[in-house]
């Protein structure tokens, strides 16, 4: 559900391991 790392559904995580959720 992201731009960049792992897609996690609600958000993504990025290469930083912060958790971006969607809004």
């Amino acid at each position: 559900g992201g731009m960049i790392g792992a897609d996690i559904g609600v958000g993504w995580v990025d290469q930083e391991g912060r958790v971006h959720f969607q809004v």
